[in-house]
C-alpha cells in the first residue's frame, strides 16, 4: 500500500512539472498580459529597450522561436537545461546586442525618428514593421501575439 501512494505522489509530481507553467521549462510571466499597444510603438519600444541593452525588454522577446538576421538564437535557447541556463542565455543575449551601440556612445538619429517606421504587412496573430536606415537599407522586426502578449519573435534586414 505504502509503495502505491509513493508512486501516485512520484507520478503527480513528475507530471505537474511537465506541464507548461508548472515548473516546467517553460518560462510565462505570473502576471497577466498588459494592453497591447500599437504595432509600431511596440516594434520600436522593444528595439531600442534591445539596443541601450535594458534587462526589462527580457519579457518583451519571444526567446523560442527569436531569429536574428541569419542565426536562430530561439533553436540555442529551447535546447538549454533549466531555467539558469535560459537565463543566463537572456541576459548575455541582450548585453551582447547592445554591445556595439553602446561602444558608439550614441543612439543612430533613425531608430528614434517615428516617420520612418510603419507596418509592412499585418495578420492575426503577427505584424511586420519595417525601419528605414541610412543607405537605403531596411530593418524588419516581426512582432507576434503569444498567449495575449505582444513579443518580438525576429529581427532581419533588407
Amino acid at each position: 500500500m505504502k509503495k502505491s501512494i509513493i508512486a501516485l505522489t512520484v507520478s503527480v509530481l513528475f507530471l505537474a512539472a511537465c506541464m507548461p507553467g508548472c515548473g516546467g521549462s517553460t518560462r510565462q510571466p505570473a502576471k497577466p498580459p498588459p494592453p497591447l499597444k500599437p504595432d509600431i510603438e511596440f516594434a520600436r519600444d522593444t528595439f531600442l529597450r534591445l539596443v541601450k541593452g535594458d534587462p526589462a525588454v527580457e519579457d518583451m522577446i519571444d526567446w523560442e522561436t527569436l531569429k536574428v538576421f541569419n542565426s536562430d538564437p530561439g533553436s540555442t535557447y529551447s535546447y538549454m537545461p533549466g531555467e539558469s541556463a535560459r537565463a543566463a542565455f537572456r541576459k548575455s543575449f541582450i548585453q551582447g546586442f547592445s554591445q556595439p551601440f553602446r561602444n558608439s556612445g550614441e543612439l543612430p538619429g533613425w531608430l528614434t525618428t517615428e516617420g520612418r517606421w510603419r507596418i509592412e504587412s499585418k495578420e492575426l496573430s503577427k505584424t511586420t514593421v519595417v525601419a528605414d536606415y541610412p543607405a537605403g537599407k531596411v530593418l524588419v522586426l516581426t512582432i507576434s501575439l503569444k498567449d495575449g502578449w505582444q513579443k518580438l519573435s525576429s529581427i532581419t534586414g533588407r
